[in-house]
């Protein structure tokens, strides 16, 4: 693997892959909490959205990695940078609530079960909290902020895909 990553000319990394990851979290994410969402007036279907439009721009980055004149340094250069920052995108500096250590928005183990993985684990912590009657209103302002926090984050990772240089070089 390791031998398959340094010969590559473009990194192997199927953006295409993490938007089906992506819209698998967020299909699992409302179909258990969107009632809860929508008892507080939020949108459930903001995150549909979201993974929606980062799912197009993934689509779009792969197809211009094949049209992409890859015999250009540069070009290599920007596909394999855009291709290390999509990840890191995930990544909150803050933190998840409650888990300052915990920092990539989809994916960490729940605190409620450590051996079971949750999506968005700062907002699925925070609503199992909610139904479970554990600090009500102070949660449901967890929820909130952490809501716009991944909504913003996955825009962000989006934009890290998309092409921003096009008037410098000429790619094709």
């Amino acid at each position: 693997m390791t031998r398959h990553l340094a010969d590559s000319l473009i990194i192997p990394f199927d953006v295409t892959n993490y938007s089906a990851v992506l819209q698998e979290l967020v299909s699992e994410f409302l179909g258990r909490f969107n009632g809860s969402l929508s008892t507080q007036h939020m949108r459930g279907e903001l995150l549909r959205e979201a993974a929606d439009n980062f799912t197009k721009t993934a689509t779009s980055f792969s197809e211009s990695i094949q049209q992409a004149n890859l015999t250009n340094p540069y070009v290599v250069r920007r596909i394999n940078d855009q291709l290390m920052q999509l990840d890191r995108a995930f990544l909150d500096s803050a933190g998840l609530p409650g888990r300052r250590l915990k920092r990539h928005i989809l994916l960490a183990e729940s605190i409620v079960d450590n051996y079971a993985g949750s999506s968005f684990p700062g907002l699925s912590d925070a609503l199992v909290q909610i139904q479970k009657g554990h600090n009500v209103t102070e949660q449901w302002e967890i929820v909130r902020q952490h809501y716009s926090v991944i909504l913003f984050t996955i825009q962000s990772a989006a934009s890290t895909l998309k092409d921003v240089t096009d008037f410098m070089v000429d790619y094709y």
